[in-house]
């Protein structure tokens, strides 16, 4: 919500009663000859309209939309939607809209934002669901994030499930950062999961890296058990020099119950155990001596598996070969 000033002089009368919800003074002191100036500005250059629209008075909003008008701005270039969205006042913006406004960008002082990402940003699901027809889901603040992003990166669910169908999903903030990684990279596990649908979990991405080599290298630490059922634990950086758990490794990536994901064996596919005595020789070389240590215990327990495997198998094909020649 905008901060507002407290008026008690006969000037700023029209200001105090937009910002208390104080209709019928409004109405009195429009009526008024002289009429106050619905266009009266407080220290920060917001109107009536805008104080009424920031504190949720509706009844307010309504009177004043005519007489002040929707095309002014404050002094961080906001107008009444932005306000109004800034603040989560629903029924402010829907009357806002229904009025004629039309999509603003804030200066950039204030994040060059739009109602939209203002919602957005704060999970203001209701908000976002009445300002998509009106806006650009691929606007970009200051900091090159769209709505989306910004949704993702604040965990708020339900908005990235109504903008993530709209909205480019290649589009990158000022790290490099996709809504999927910038959901990954903020530990949002519920954002991960509605997102990975549009993601190739074992693509290589700008960072050299697939998202779950992302997840450990930024700290997004909770979304490893996401992603790895997904992920060939196998695949190789860019540069060809670490997969998942080398890069763990080197990381002294420790977490109870994370670093378990990466080992040998975790999931459907082997890791050949040459990246396992690199991943083990990294973290001795660190130091990590309880992390060299788990993860030899895990190859040597998996690989002793894949043995018994072997011989349960061949044990199996015997069996059937004397079936068949008894036949």
């Amino acid at each position: 919500m905008i901060a507002v000033t407290t008026y008690t002089s006969a000037p700023d009368a029209l200001l105090e009663a937009a910002r208390v919800g104080d209709r019928q003074s409004i109405l009195n002191l429009l009526a008024a000859n002289p009429p106050a100036n619905p266009k009266a500005r407080d220290a920060r250059g917001n109107t009536p309209l805008m104080l009424a629209a920031a504190s949720g008075h509706v009844d307010c909003v309504n009177v004043l939309i005519k007489p002040c008008g929707l095309r002014w701005v404050n002094d961080m270039g906001m107008d009444a939607l932005m306000v109004a969205a800034n603040a989560g006042q629903a029924q402010c913006v829907a009357a806002l809209m229904g009025d004629g406004m039309t999509e603003r960008v804030s200066s950039k002082q204030s994040g060059s934002h739009t109602a939209l990402t203002l919602a957005a940003t704060r999970g203001y699901t209701r908000l976002v669901e009445l300002l998509i027809p009106l806006s650009n889901p691929d606007h970009q603040n200051t900091n090159r994030r769209t709505a989306l992003i910004l949704a993702s990166k604040g965990g708020h669910l339900d908005c990235v499930k109504l903008l993530a169908p709209i909205t480019n999903r290649r589009t990158t903030d000022e790290f490099g950062n996709t809504a999927f990684l910038s959901a990954i990279a903020s530990n949002h596990t519920d954002c991960v999961s509605h997102l990975m649908q549009f993601e190739d979990l074992n693509l290589i991405g700008d960072f050299g890296w697939n998202p779950l080599m992302f997840a450990i290298w930024s700290g997004g630490h909770d979304c490893i058990p996401v992603l790895r059922p997904y992920t060939d634990i196998g695949t190789l950086s860019i540069d060809r020099k670490e997969n998942a758990l080398t890069l763990a490794a080197g990381m002294g990536l420790r977490k109870p119950g994370v670093l378990e994901w990466l080992m040998p064996g975790s999931g459907p596919e082997p890791l050949d155990a040459y990246h396992c005595l690199k991943a083990e020789k990294k973290a001795r070389r660190r130091n990590f001596v309880d992390i060299a240590d788990r993860i030899r215990a895990a190859a040597a327990a998996f690989h002793q598996k894949l043995e018994l495997e072997k011989i349960c198998d061949a044990s199996d094909r015997e069996l059937i070969n004397q079936r068949s020649r008894r036949l």
